[in-house]
C-alpha cells in the first residue's frame, strides 16, 4: 500500500512539473506578443509570480554571479583584499558607469560609494561589503538603462537608453517590490507618500522594519550606533555628504532597497520570529532622534 501510495504521488508531481511547464511556455508566447515599447503585462507575466522573499532571493543570487564574474575576469585570488583600483574599474565599467560617464570619471562621486561601503577601512574592501555594494550599483545601472533613476533620468534623454528590455527583469521586478513594502510601511506609521522628505529618525524606523533592524536593537545596541549609521547614511544617499538632514521618497527607498538586500545576504542573527511588543519598547526606550 505504501508503495502504491508513493507511486501515485510521483506521477502526481511528474503531472504537477508538466504543467508548469505549459504554463511557463504559454507566458513566455504571451511575452513575445507584447509590445518593446511597453511595459504592459510587467507585472502579470514577472512580478506576481516572484513574490515577496523570492524577488530579494534571486537578486541576491544574481548579484553573487555577478561578482563572481568580475573576480574570475580581473583575476581576484584574495576577495577580502579588494583595492580602489579595482573598485573603480568595476564602477565605470558597469551600466552606471557607462552611462553615467561623468559621475564615474568622479573620483569623489565614486570614493563616496567606496567610503559608504568599506566600513571605516580605507585600504581594502572584503567581498561581503562588495557585494552589498554590487546590490545597490547594478539595481541603479539597471534603472538608468529604462531611464526610471530618482535622480539622474533628467540628465539622460532618450538616446541613453540603451537596454529597452521587458519581461522578468530581477533589478526592475526588485525595485517594484521595494515600492510596495516601502508603501506598507508609510501606511503602518500613518505617514504620508505625498511628504517630500524622509527625516533621520523615520529612516531609522523604516529600518526596524527589516530582520537586520529588529536584530540589532534586540542585542540592546545604543543610541550612538544608530546616531552614525543613519547620520552617515543620510550624506550618503542624498548626496550632500551630511549637509542635508533628510531624504526624500525616492532617496530613502533606494536606502530601505539596501537593507532588504542585506536582509537575505548577510543576515544578523537567525531568529525569524520577533516580539512585535518587545521591539516596540526597545524602540521607545532608545528615544532615537
Amino acid at each position: 500500500m505504501q508503495i502504491f501510495s508513493r507511486r501515485i504521488n510521483i506521477v502526481l508531481f511528474l503531472i504537477a512539473l508538466i504543467n508548469i511547464q505549459l504554463l511557463s511556455g504559454l507566458e513566455i508566447a504571451k511575452f513575445k506578443n507584447l509590445k518593446k515599447d511597453s511595459f504592459e503585462g510587467f507585472h502579470e507575466l514577472c512580478y506576481y509570480d516572484l513574490k515577496v522573499d523570492l524577488i530579494i532571493r534571486n537578486y541576491v543570487i544574481k548579484i553573487k554571479e555577478i561578482v563572481n564574474v568580475i573576480f574570475k575576469e580581473n583575476n581576484v585570488t584574495k576577495t577580502d583584499e579588494i583595492d580602489y583600483a579595482l573598485f573603480t574599474k568595476v564602477f565605470k565599467g558597469g551600466n552606471y558607469g557607462k552611462i553615467a560617464t561623468e559621475l564615474a570619471n568622479s573620483d569623489d562621486y565614486v570614493h563616496s560609494y567606496w567610503d559608504y561601503f568599506v566600513n571605516g577601512n580605507d585600504t581594502v574592501m572584503n567581498e561581503s561589503d562588495f557585494t552589498l555594494f554590487m546590490g545597490l550599483y547594478y539595481l541603479e545601472g539597471e534603472l538608468l538603462l529604462t531611464e526610471q533613476h530618482p535622480t539622474l533620468t533628467d540628465f539622460f534623454p532618450n538616446e541613453h537608453n540603451i537596454g529597452n528590455r521587458l519581461g522578468c527583469n530581477v533589478a526592475i521586478a526588485y525595485w517594484e517590490l521595494v515600492e510596495e513594502r516601502f508603501g506598507e510601511i508609510f501606511v503602518q506609521f500613518k505617514w504620508s507618500l505625498s511628504s517630500k522628505f524622509v527625516s533621520k529618525d523615520q529612516l531609522f524606523l523604516i529600518y526596524m522594519s527589516t530582520h537586520s533592524g529588529k536584530c540589532i536593537i534586540s542585542k540592546g545596541t545604543k543610541c550612538d550606533y544608530f546616531n552614525t549609521l543613519f547620520g552617515y547614511g543620510m550624506g550618503f544617499f542624498n548626496l550632500s555628504s551630511g549637509k542635508r538632514p533628510s531624504l526624500t521618497i525616492t532617496e530613502a527607498k533606494f536606502a530601505y532597497s539596501t537593507y532588504l538586500f542585506e536582509d537575505i545576504y548577510k543576515p544578523e542573527c537567525i531568529e525569524t520570529k520577533f516580539d512585535d511588543k518587545k521591539i516596540a519598547q526597545l524602540i521607545k526606550e532608545l528615544n532615537f532622534k
